[in-house]
């Protein structure tokens, strides 16, 4: 009786084991099956040798051509944030000009000048803070800025990176200047020196209301602050015009309220931007003030973040109107589509014949398990 037992336990741990065996076979066959590929589709970049396409300037409806260019690699820290799948920074900037950018009107790209406007604001305010952050004030240069034309016309505002980037580093830098959290002087010389990155009519009026001042005398008054900056600047043109002046350079919300009514705006904004570096206010601080006034990356960090949670509600629409095939032309989409049906044909088939194996081995278990008990009936019977 007992040798019987003996052998019927054997004979089951064989059936176990036996049994296991089929199992991993099934799960091995499972997990190198294509559902399982980390190969999936996950966008392509613009066909080799493709043009940059036309682009409509962010701030005019009109159309020009430019070389798009590269932008540099982040620091990794930032490079790595990101709020969704294909939206870290890294990501975004190594998309730009392919589904961003200079090529909105290219298929399969984000076409929407306000979304590419939001774009080139967030990723050149993230450089312009990396570079405030580590007293890198060249930071910008890693920024594509060739010169636009349009016809006869030099199209700058706007119009690239780099351009956007100095802009933001050097307004703020001329308030951090003149607020004595800078002894950077080149801040106040780019900010009242004509160049092909001026922001606009206000910049140009500043530059036009200075051309009797030589740049690097009125910059060393302008380090010294608000207070008495008018007094110091009529000294050196004592025909500059005082009510002008105090609207770009008001010290006070008095000197505003005297401002033209389209101007009034502009001066409180520039009156509070000095203010809150002034007092050191970092609460009421917009992004860039608040890297002159803390110097953390955390600053830059935030920014980063928005950038990725902008890019990816904008990715996530991109994917819905190009078939989760952005970047492409309509031909690409078209043989994507068909190579998307075929590959559902074929997975299809491939689920198909997993659910035979299944079946076969179910089969195959139930059938070894029948016999193995009627042996052991059959053995303890006998003993």
């Amino acid at each position: 009786m007992k040798k019987g037992l003996i052998f019927a336990i054997v004979l089951l741990l064989g059936t176990i084991l036996f049994l296991k065996y089929i199992q991993e076979r099934s799960l091995e066959k499972e997990r190198t099956s294509p559902a399982h590929s980390d190969s999936k589709f996950e966008g392509v970049a613009l066909p080799a040798g493709a043009k940059i396409g036309d682009y409509g300037d962010l701030n005019v409806p009109i159309q020009y051509t430019a070389d798009a260019g590269q932008i540099a690699i982040l620091p990794e820290k930032y490079g790595k944030i990101g709020m969704c799948k294909d939206g870290t920074v890294k990501e975004i900037l190594d998309n730009y000009s392919k589904l961003w950018g200079f090529a909105p009107s290219k298929p399969g790209s984000i076409g929407d000048s306000e979304k590419n406007n939001k774009l080139y604001s967030l990723v050149s305010e993230l450089f312009a803070c990396i570079g405030i952050v580590r007293n890198d004030y060249l930071y910008c240069n890693n920024l594509p800025g060739g010169v636009i034309t349009y016809g006869n016309s030099l199209m700058t505002e706007g119009s690239n990176l780099k351009c956007r980037c100095e802009f933001k580093m050097f307004d703020a830098g001329a308030n951090a200047y003149m607020a004595g959290l800078s002894k950077n002087e080149d801040f106040c010389i780019k900010y009242v020196s004509s160049n092909t990155c001026s922001s606009g009519n206000e910049d140009q009026e500043v530059i036009s209301l200075l051309k009797n001042i030589d740049k690097r005398d009125f910059c060393k008054i302008m380090g010294k602050g608000m207070k008495g900056l008018l007094s110091s600047s009529l000294r050196l043109d004592p025909k500059l015009d005082k009510a002008k002046f105090s609207c770009y350079f008001p010290k006070n919300s008095a000197d505003c309220s005297k401002c033209a009514n389209d101007e009034k705006k502009e001066c409180l904004t520039a009156l509070t931007e000095y203010e809150v570096l002034k007092t050191g206010n970092f609460n009421k601080s917009d992004n860039m003030r608040k890297a002159f006034l803390r110097r953390s990356p955390k600053t830059c960090e935030a920014i980063a973040k928005k950038l990725s949670k902008t890019y990816c509600n904008y990715y996530k629409d991109l994917l819905k109107t190009t078939g989760n095939a952005p970047g492409m032309s309509d031909d690409d989409i078209k043989q994507h589509v068909a190579q998307l049906e075929e590959e559902a044909k074929e997975e299809r088939k491939r689920k198909m014949e997993e659910r035979l194996q299944a079946e076969n081995d179910r089969k195959e278990k139930k059938k070894i398990t029948k016999e193995v008990n009627d042996r052991v009936k059959k053995l303890l019977g006998k003993e």
